[in-house]
């Protein structure tokens, strides 16, 4: 028996489904890229919590030394709430077959097949952070959490599936323009380590990846920190969003502003009187509740790391 089997779990929906028509060509040269003593399998996902499901069953059944994501955000998402479930330390790795790959953008994952196999066959880990997100259920994000009118472009893009024949970041730009324009702010109080802030809440968004959609949300933020990066935005009009569209997605957006608030902390809690829209790594999944926890789970997660040599 080789001393390494690894599980590639891939969701053929992913890029608009280009990832599954693709798969078995890029899978032939995989197979011939990694080492002689790593045995391969894959398994195809399909439909919302079967990437979740396949990764319970595949750390259940013990023959497996890595789980490889093949997909995009949500197909990670989804591995990673499988390992959480788990709470297995199994390592994880990726091959790009997203729209955007925001995380793996962040953490410098290569761009070719042959480089991200080379990670792969290195077998160097990382321990990485994850964020807890807690509504009406509970769910693990790799990149960051949010509510406010993002968690709604989330919800049009993911669950509604508009404008899904533009395969770029420029769909999540239209249909945040789309939300936009029929948003009414939240009033709210959020309690974070170091300070409450109330107010009418327009964007929130919470967690260790830079971006999101391609839309550097969280400049500040250390994949590999203990504490989350927040950025909140209250009582703006529908008109300051839009113009904050742009900054937001340069990373340009600061906290010399009194309704924006930048800043890291362990947790935040979000109280309303009315339900709030709760996604993570762009998958909506809590509707109903109107008290929200974030929090940091640091060190809770290994990750193949490109940058160890």
């Amino acid at each position: 028996m080789s001393s390494e089997n690894i599980l590639f779990i891939v969701n053929p929906n992913a890029s608009g489904n280009k990832n599954g028509k693709t798969w078995d060509k890029r899978y032939e040269q995989i197979e011939k890229l990694l080492d002689p003593s790593i045995q391969s399998e894959s398994v195809i996902v399909d439909g919302i919590g079967s990437g979740i499901i396949a990764t319970i069953d595949a750390i259940k059944d013990g023959d497996y030394t890595k789980l490889i994501a093949v997909g995009g955000e949500g197909t990670i998402n989804e591995v990673v709430n499988g390992i959480y479930l788990c709470s297995s330390n199994i390592p994880l790795g990726f091959i790009k077959g997203g729209t955007v790959n925001d995380y793996l953008q962040v953490i410098n994952w290569p761009k070719t097949l042959e480089g991200q196999v080379e990670v792969i066959n290195r077998g160097l880990t990382r321990s990485t952070p994850i964020v807890k997100a807690v509504g009406d259920e509970s769910r693990i994000a790799l990149n960051m959490a949010d509510i406010g009118v993002a968690a709604q472009v989330s919800y049009a893009a993911s669950v509604k599936r508009q404008l899904k024949w533009i395969k770029s970041s420029f769909r999540y730009t239209l249909l945040a323009l789309k939300e936009v324009i029929k948003w009414n702010n939240i009033p709210v109080t959020i309690t974070l380590d170091d300070k409450v802030i109330d107010g009418e809440l327009s964007l929130f968004m919470s967690g260790f990846s830079k971006q999101i959609g391609e839309y550097k949300s969280l400049p500040h933020a250390d994949p590999f920190g203990e504490r989350m990066a927040y950025a909140i935005a209250t009582d703006l009009s529908r008109l300051s969003i839009i113009k904050l569209m742009g900054p937001l997605h340069d990373g340009k957006h600061v906290a010399d502003d009194v309704n924006i608030f930048m800043g890291h902390t362990l947790k935040a809690k979000i109280e309303a009187d009315i339900s709030i829209l709760l996604e993570v790594d762009g998958e909506p999944f809590s509707y109903n509740s109107s008290n929200i926890t974030i929090e940091s789970l640091p060190n809770a997660l290994n990750v193949l790391d490109p940058n160890i040599n």
